[in-house]
């Protein structure tokens, strides 16, 4: 999986990638759901500035107690040395 730096666009991708599917949407709440019946409720607007990254945390728990892993890359922050020859 590639590193999406957006958490809206990094969810989204995940939850495709998952094979996750809008089951419905109504009121308050984004309920995406598998062929298998599990589901899982997002909030539609989050009041705190961390939900999509509290949420990316939900699917990732869902989904290891389901038994899928979506490796996520990770970011090398170090620095990079440029050779000038």
């Amino acid at each position: 999986m590639e590193y999406i730096a957006d958490p809206q666009k990094r969810l989204d991708y995940m939850l495709q990638l998952s094979g996750a599917v809008l089951v419905r949407q109504t009121g308050p709440h984004r309920v995406f759901g598998w062929p298998d019946g599990h589901t899982i409720p997002f909030s539609k607007t989050p009041s705190d500035f961390r939900a999509v990254h509290k949420q990316i945390s939900s699917l990732k728990r869902k989904l290891r107690e389901r038994g899928i892993t979506l490796e996520e890359p990770k970011v090398n922050n170090d620095l990079v040395h440029v050779n000038d020859d």
